[in-house]
């Protein structure tokens, strides 16, 4: 929803990438249990030496390339219709290099049924660094669950955090009362791997700002259609 403050789901896309980087849910995990040593496992660098890939920098993708910035990182970008917006805040490169490069790819690209389902795929993922978080915050369709568990249960990646999965009118909305309750098995094995798998329940635009836009926005188009027989928001595949 890059229309409905793309504050939002940047920050949601930021803060999986930081939370995994840091390692900070297993650690909070094990404290809960009673567990106060530090593992070796919570080891990670710092936020400023990263280096941070977007993938798809429209104006979503941008906001999360702008508060890595502002922290130090690197912020590189991958987008084949690259902005002036973005340039401000991150340096644009060839897919392979963002995924050669980066220790967080993530993901801001539109869905279109058809034309780019399983973008996140083997291929994609073995061109990541093995200890590269990667964040999705689009769509489930764009990833291969299986390939994504796969790709960590090989430590070809260290990690992964989304706000989206497969199958979502079957799952979210619904509390499960066990993981075998998922009505998804590759969700499911995506799931046993927490915490180097992070999955929220699709609530990256579940902010204040966010629905105020919903509401305003919705009226502005349904006005703008009536009026012109067009919307000036709507999405276009370029493919």
């Amino acid at each position: 929803m890059p229309n409905y403050s793309p504050y939002a789901v940047a920050n949601l896309a930021f803060t999986l990438g930081a939370a995994l980087t840091r390692h900070v849910v297993a650690a909070v995990d094990a404290v809960h249990q009673g567990d106060f040593t530090v593992s070796p496992y919570y080891f990670s660098t710092e936020f400023n030496r990263l280096t941070v890939g977007i993938y798809g920098a429209g104006k979503l993708g941008a906001i999360e390339g702008k508060m890595w910035k502002s922290i130090g990182a690197k912020v590189l970008a991958y987008d084949p219709y690259p902005s002036d917006f973005a340039r401000q805040y991150v340096k644009f490169v060839s897919e392979d290099d963002l995924l050669q490069s980066s220790d967080i790819v993530s993901v801001h690209v539109p869905y279109f049924p058809g034309k780019n389902d399983n973008l996140i795929n083997s291929d994609f993922l073995k061109k990541m660094k093995e200890t590269a978080f990667l964040i999705n915050t689009a769509r489930g369709q764009l990833a291969d669950t299986n390939a994504v568990a796969k790709a960590i249960e090989d430590n070809e990646i260290a990690g992964y955090g989304a706000d989206v999965v497969i199958d979502e009118t079957r799952i979210n909305g619904h509390k499960f009362n066990s993981l075998a309750e998922v009505p998804n098995s590759s969700v499911q094995s995506l799931m046993k791997l927490y915490p180097k798998v992070l999955i929220t329940p699709h609530m990256g635009s579940f902010t204040e700002p966010a629905l105020e836009d919903m509401i305003s926005i919705s009226y502005d188009n349904f006005h703008e259609m009536q009026e012109t027989g067009d919307v000036k928001n709507k999405v276009e595949y370029k493919g």
